[in-house]
Parts: structure tokens; sequence; C-alpha cells
């Protein structure tokens, strides 16, 4: 790692996450023999996010179609354009370990990394995406442009070192 660094690269930690247009359901308290009412359009509405975090530089596109080798090549050139030499440190998703997928990371100069399987805890990124949950996804958003707005905002105000012990 140490090698990397001193050849340039910046490490960032990637991954996925699906939010959908209506809120989470929350537990409420409701008087006695009330039926609260929650008027819901747009139910199957969701989005699909690839993010990546070093630090508090922060980059995301959203996506609408489920996330495959093209969309994921798509953020890649995206990553690469906005910080140059990049270590991309993923889990071992389809997309993530596709050989052309690994083949157009090379081409931009993008080295891909690899956590063992099934240890979703050694990538930061999930933190990033609890925090948004927790602060963001339960709030009510008109339209989907809204829940991106929310989103982008909630996730510049996730601190550096988040650990969700802390909330």
């Amino acid at each position: 790692m140490p090698e990397w660094i001193s050849s340039g690269y910046r490490i960032f930690f990637g991954d996925e996450a699906k939010v959908s247009l209506c809120p989470e359901a929350k537990k409420r308290w409701y008087p006695k023999g009330s039926k609260p009412l929650h008027i819901v359009d747009n139910l199957k509405k969701k989005i699909n996010i690839i993010g990546a975090s070093c630090g508090l530089d922060r980059f995301l596109m959203f996506f609408e179609e489920n996330i495959n080798w093209k969309l994921f090549r798509k953020f890649l050139k995206g990553l690469s354009r906005k910080y140059g030499k990049i270590v991309l440190i993923l889990d071992n998703a389809k997309p993530h370990i596709a050989r052309k997928t690994r083949e157009y990371a090379g081409k931009l100069r993008i080295i891909l990394e690899f956590l063992p399987s099934y240890s979703p805890e050694l990538n930061p990124q999930e933190d990033v995406w609890r925090f948004m949950r927790l602060n963001e996804t339960w709030k009510w958003h008109e339209d989907m442009d809204d829940l991106k707005c929310g989103i982008r905002k909630t996730i510049r105000k996730c601190p550096m070192d988040v650990n969700m012990s802390r909330y």
C-alpha cells in the first residue's frame, strides 16, 4: 500500500446501495383506536447508487437500472476523471470482478483490489450508506430528483470517521 501512495494514487473504498422513493416504515405512537393514513405514490420507484469514499472526498452516481458491468464502467470513468490515479477497494460483486471491468480499469490507471467475501464490516463505504439510511431515507421526497438531492446533502454531512456505534 505505501508504494501506491508514494506513486500518487489515492485510495477509495466503493460500494452500491439501493434506495426507494417511498420512505421506510418507522415505528410511531398513535392514539389508541386511530387508524393512521399514509398516502403513498410511486411505491416501486427505486434508485441505485454507486459510491466511493476517500476520507471526506465522496463520489456518487445514480442509476435507475440495476447495476451491471456497463454502468460500473461509467462510474469508473467519472471517478477517474475527477480524481486521476486511484486504488479502488471493493467487494466481490459481479460487476466489480467482471473481466471487462478489470480491463477498463487498467486503461484508466485504476487499480482494483477486492475485500474478502462476506466482509462488509471492512468497507467504510458501508458506514456511509448506513449514515444515509438513518438520516435521509425515512424522509418523504416528492420525486426522484428531490431524493437524489437529499442523499447528496446527507452524504456531504457524513463525518470522515463515521462509525455506527455512535448512532
